[in-house]
């Protein structure tokens, strides 16, 4: 089943209810968006869902656990096709291709991204910057509110380049083969506290859009310029949940 945005896949972060969790309470809902129609309900876990991603090809939807489990959904049947012991916190997730998959840790300052193979169930590659020696880190380290803390994690169309942004509201571009990362966008605060919180990149540009919680507006940022507009910016008492 090809991308055809014909299915919303709908999941509530229940660290909000916290000793009060029942995952039947919380399940995943995929929906019909031309009928509205509830198509099927997932429950499998023991744990939240922290993150949820879709094969390029539309035909298997990945979900992640903070306790680390990662389930492979077929999205048409709602089958349960497999299920990975996965590394706790991982936060975020995406496909880079229909047999890769990235998962992003949620903790500590320093970015780690774990490439799995879904077909084998075997991490194929870890990604981390280079931090030097222990003293470089520690007088290198930014404060908790700037931290390296990946909060959102997207792939360009080609699955080659992975796009983060951080808790120091930071935008970054890290090339998958050589391990290259780059910072995009830095952050205009001296405290900044994680206001980017999604990333989409426009089809076949190197264009990616986001939004600033706490402000609010929607920004466009340029890859290749780094240069940064203003997309559409919100009255005062008004908030951007998400688009």
């Amino acid at each position: 089943m090809p991308h055809d945005a014909s299915t919303v896949i709908l999941y509530e972060d229940s660290r909000a209810y916290l000793d009060e969790f029942d995952p039947e309470v919380l399940p995943i809902a995929l929906i019909d968006v031309s009928s509205e129609e509830l198509r099927t309900t997932l429950f499998e876990g023991i744990d939240f869902t922290a993150a949820v991603a879709v094969s390029p090809d539309g035909s298997v939807l990945a979900t992640s656990e903070f306790n680390g489990d990662i389930f492979l959904w077929d999205i048409e049947t709602g089958e349960l096709l497999k299920t990975i012991d996965g590394l706790p916190s991982q936060s975020q997730m995406v496909f880079i291709d229909d047999n890769l998959l990235v998962t992003a840790s949620a903790n500590g300052n320093i970015p780690v991204f774990v490439i799995w193979d879904v077909v084998s169930s075997v991490i194929i590659r870890i990604l981390t910057p280079e931090i030097g020696t222990f003293h470089d880190f520690i007088d290198q380290r930014p404060m908790q509110a700037q931290s390296d803390l990946t909060v959102a994690l997207i792939a360009t169309t080609d699955g080659k380049e992975l796009i983060t942004s951080t808790g120091g509201d930071g935008i970054f571009k890290q090339d998958i083969d050589s391990g290259e990362r780059r910072q995009m966008r830095f952050s205009d605060s001296e405290y900044p506290r994680l206001s980017i919180r999604q990333l989409h990149l426009a089809p076949q540009s190197d264009q990616v859009f986001y939004m600033l919680q706490g402000e609010p507006a929607i920004y466009r940022l340029n890859l290749d310029t780094r240069v940064e507009f203003e997309v559409l910016s919100v009255a005062e008492g008004e908030r951007l949940i998400t688009f």
